[in-house]
C-alpha cells in the first residue's frame, strides 16, 4: 500500500468501535471515530474518508439512513461502505447490497476477515 487511507469508524459501541479503529490503524490506516450517524454524515461530508465502516444500530440517524446520504453525496457516492453490524437477517443485507455496500460482515468480526476486506477494497482487488 502507498499510502495510509483514511477509514471512518462509525459504531456506538465503544468497544467494538475501538476495536475495529486500533486493528486498522495496525495495519496502516488512518482511522477516525464517531458514534453517531450524524456525526457521521458530517465528518463525511467535510472531510472525506476512503471507506467508512458503519454499524446498522446507531444513535439519532440509523445506518442505513446514513447509507443513503453518503450515497446522494456525489463526492461520496463511490465511497466503499463495509457495513459491520450485529444484525444477520437477509433484509439487512439486501439493503446494504441496494445501496452498493462493498461488504457486509457480522459482530463479532473475525479481525484477519475484516483486515482482508479493508485491504482487498482499498487496493482494488475484487
Amino acid at each position: 500500500m502507498n499510502r495510509s487511507k483514511k477509514i471512518l469508524v462509525v459504531d456506538a459501541a465503544e468497544s467494538a468501535a475501538d476495536f475495529h479503529a486500533s486493528l486498522l490503524r495496525w495495519t496502516g490506516h488512518d482511522t477516525a471515530r464517531v458514534s453517531n450517524g450524524e456525526d457521521a454524515l458530517e465528518r463525511v461530508l467535510t472531510d472525506p474518508p476512503d471507506l467508512v465502516l458503519v454499524e446498522l444500530d446507531l444513535p439519532s440517524m440509523q445506518g442505513l439512513e446514513l447509507i443513503s446520504w453518503i450515497r446522494r453525496s456525489e463526492a461520496n457516492r463511490r465511497t466503499p461502505i463495509v457495513v459491520v453490524t450485529v444484525r444477520d437477517d437477509a433484509g439487512s443485507r439486501a439493503a446494504c447490497a441496494s445501496f452498493g455496500c462493498a461488504g457486509f460482515l457480522t459482530k463479532p468480526v473475525d479481525p484477519v476477515e475484516l483486515t482482508r476486506l479493508v485491504s482487498a477494497i482499498l487496493e482494488g482487488s475484487p
